[in-house]
């Protein structure tokens, strides 16, 4: 499962995922959003602002070997309870906040891993590259927005409406 499906880096995971021909749900904070990554080859999706989506998720996913998360934040604890066990959840950002309350018995009943990372090594990045090529992976460009409407484009990204890179032409 990859969370915060729409912003650029979970795309470039959710396309990677795809490729490797991995059954990939997503979520976000939007049905829209779920709905193109459905079309792009998610199997399914859940809106994190449904009071129940966790309940959902378990029920029709099983639960998750993988998580990728970009977000943290007080629901990251629930991703836990989403996890079967010898899970792991990869996590490289904090756009909801620090994590305030980890349930540490779920991490040693179900024998959870949580990896951070910011980037790999030289050598994981040639391999990226080679994949991204081989793959003919392309980022997912939400909007163009000529340079004089860069307030424009600020502003969709702050409302979080984008559902992939928002680009700035400087020319």
């Amino acid at each position: 499962m990859i969370t915060g499906i729409g912003g650029g880096a979970a795309l470039w995971a959710f396309q990677f995922a795809v490729a490797y021909q991995a059954r990939v749900y997503v979520t976000s904070g939007s049905d829209e959003k779920l709905s193109k990554a459905k079309q792009l080859g998610a199997v399914g999706g859940f809106n994190y602002k449904y009071p129940e989506w966790t309940k959902q998720a378990l029920k029709e996913s099983g639960g998750f070997d993988i998580v990728i998360d970009s977000a943290g934040g007080a629901q990251f604890s629930e991703l836990l309870e989403l996890m079967i066990p010898g899970g792991r959840i990869a996590i490289f950002g904090r756009t909801a906040g620090d994590i305030p309350n980890l349930p540490t018995r779920l991490l040693y009943w179900k024998q959870i891993s949580i990896h951070g990372t910011t980037m790999g090594t030289r050598d994981e990045f040639l391999s990226m590259i080679d994949f991204i090529e081989s793959r003919n992976i392309k980022p997912i460009i939400d909007k163009i927005y000529p340079f004089d409407q860069i307030n424009e484009a600020m502003k969709r990204m702050e409302q979080g409406d984008q559902f992939g890179k928002i680009v700035l032409n400087i020319k």
